[in-house]
């Protein structure tokens, strides 16, 4: 038995084809073959957005049993200065291990395609922005423009390049 607390689609894994589904304490992998299933702790709470939550996102990497997840336990719509966490999830172990804390509005951070950075931005009460990048793994972090509400687009298949707008802008 597996309490599922929020409304989600059921996924599966793309190693192996367990079904993927959040619990309220954290991950639950469920072999749908013989109904066995293991649990991983992660430490995190949906996002309210109306009448449905925003569970973290899934950022597999090349070898379909790990992959890169980001988390809040902060209210990100009403804390300006809430941080979300970068975790590495391996399911073959399975474990959650997390990386780096960035101070930064969740619901702006994006994983670039190859998986080593993360552009996310801040926000003040004036609407203005701060656009950071950041290495996944070693947590070093730069501003890389400063605006009114700034957008970041999103990520070139090469990883290097970008998409980003202020508000203002065309």
């Amino acid at each position: 038995d597996v309490v599922v607390p929020f409304e989600q689609g059921i996924t599966f894994t793309p190693d192996d084809g367990r079904l993927f589904i959040y619990t309220a304490a954290g991950i639950a992998l469920i072999n749908p073959n013989d109904g066995t299933f293991s649990e991983i702790p992660l430490d995190f709470a949906p996002v309210g957005a109306g009448h449905y939550s925003i569970l973290p996102p899934q950022y597999w990497l090349e070898n379909e049993t790990q992959f890169y997840t980001l988390t809040s336990s902060d209210d990100v719509w009403n804390d300006p200065n809430a941080a979300f966490t970068v975790w590495l999830v391996d399911i073959s172990i399975p474990s959650a291990t997390p990386l780096n804390t960035f101070t930064g509005f969740l619901l702006s951070a994006e994983l670039s395609p190859d998986r080593h950075k993360v552009a996310f931005w801040t926000q003040k009460m004036d609407n203005s922005r701060k656009l950071y990048l950041a290495d996944v793994n070693s947590g070093e972090q730069f501003l890389y423009d400063e605006g009114r509400l700034l957008e970041f687009i999103g990520w070139s298949p090469d990883s290097t390049h970008f998409l980003y707008k202020p508000a203002d802008s065309t």
